[in-house]
């Protein structure tokens, strides 16, 4: 694969990158449902959005209050993510852009700020999860609920409820983004490499052309327009001053 097509599919899988990284406003990123005895009808669920929070809302709140735990009533991040995730879509674009050698270097920082927003997600949301079930109300109509801690992934028996929860297209595409921009960051690497190392070491057929053909006129003689090889003058040289050998 030569370099111009090598740099076109660098810029192709960038700019894929940052149309995952705005798509990802919109998507969710994690989902749990909730199957209560109450609710014959099918679980109620939770959504987790970038921007906001979905689903059976009140209803799973109106539940909760019988085993004595609620959602927060403010979750900051959710105002920042959208504006992060924007922002790291235009960086990417800027990165596809640029040149190949300026753009490894802003899609490097790109790289590094998908990473950092999907470890400082995951993060918050396990406090988020620890802080909603660790200190249930001990005055809510339901006793002996002990304190639990939903899972990221997987499922939990709390009291009568079966929670289940799971990461959504939201992450996946944030894992995709992150996947892509690495992958391009590399590749621009080796070819910024491969170009230098190329001007260092010159094609053995630009060095051992030009001695070959000196070798070539070296071991043939010069010919006239004959196609016959000219002769060579087999006189002897007379010295400065001296006389041939006939004289």
């Amino acid at each position: 694969m030569d370099i111009s097509t090598l740099n076109g599919r660098i810029r192709i899988g960038l700019l894929i990158a940052a149309v995952l990284c705005v798509a990802a406003v919109s998507l969710p990123f994690w989902q749990v449902s909730l199957s209560f005895p109450q609710y014959p009808e099918g679980p109620l669920q939770v959504i987790a959005y970038a921007d906001r929070m979905g689903g059976d809302i009140a209803e799973v709140n109106l539940l909760n209050q019988y085993i004595g735990v609620s959602f927060p009533h403010a979750i900051p991040e959710l105002k920042i993510f959208p504006w992060v995730l924007r922002g790291l879509g235009a960086l990417l674009v800027i990165a596809a852009l640029a040149g190949a050698r300026v753009g490894r270097w802003i899609g490097a920082v790109g790289a590094a700020g998908l990473l950092a927003m999907a470890a400082g997600g995951i993060w918050r949301m396990k406090h988020y999860l620890v802080e909603f079930g660790a200190n249930p109300d001990p005055g809510a109509p339901l006793v002996g609920v002990k304190p639990f801690i939903t899972p990221l992934w997987g499922t939990i028996k709390i009291y009568n409820v079966t929670a289940y929860s799971i990461f959504h297209w939201g992450t996946v595409a944030l894992g995709a983004a992150l996947a892509l921009t690495v992958w391009a960051v590399f590749m621009g690497f080796r070819v910024i490499d491969g170009k230098a190392a190329a001007i260092q070491k010159p094609n053995a057929a630009a060095v051992t052309g030009p001695a070959v053909a000196m070798a070539s006129v070296t071991r043939h003689p010069a010919r006239n327009t004959t196609g016959k090889a000219s002769p060579v003058s087999h006189h002897p040289t007379v010295p400065a001053g001296g006389k041939g050998r006939g004289d």
